[in-house]
């Protein structure tokens, strides 16, 4: 037999928090009581996994395949734009495209390659030019 694993002062403070209620309001209602006990009754709860799980073929009529698409970060502003913030002296320009970053006439995957790739440190992309939200600061505003 295992020994059980330390209660966590939160769980504690959760639990104690519910029998004052509890106490105070009257706790579960019967027939809350009732129907937790069926559904507790009607569950088929493994701990384990069935010796034979993943070993039989799938059967198709029960599975489902969906894709997610992917989703445009809202941080970006749309493909066209021009982003441009002068560092150590240089104007840093990087055009966001459909397929990526253009920055000195390469194509990059990523924003923070891009900006990488102009002024040879390593910078989150967002950061760098500004985008996204940090309480306390206005879009564009660098420290």
């Amino acid at each position: 037999m295992r020994k059980a694993g330390p209660i966590t002062s939160s769980f504690l403070f959760r639990r104690v928090a519910w029998r004052i209620q509890a106490n105070a309001e009257g706790g579960l209602s019967e027939r809350a009581r009732r129907r937790a006990l069926e559904i507790a009754n009607d569950a088929d709860l493994r701990i384990r996994a069935p010796k034979n799980f993943l070993k039989e073929p799938l059967d198709e009529t029960r599975s489902v395949e969906s894709r997610v698409s992917p989703t445009v970060d809202p941080r970006l502003p749309l493909p066209g734009t021009l982003l441009v913030r002068r560092f150590q002296g240089k104007d840093v320009i990087v055009r966001v495209r459909q397929d990526g970053f253009e920055c000195d006439g390469k194509v990059h995957t990523s924003l923070s390659a891009a900006v990488r790739a102009a002024t040879g440190t390593r910078w989150n992309g967002f950061s760098f030019f500004g985008l996204g939200a940090r309480p306390g600061r206005e879009r564009g505003q660098y420290e």
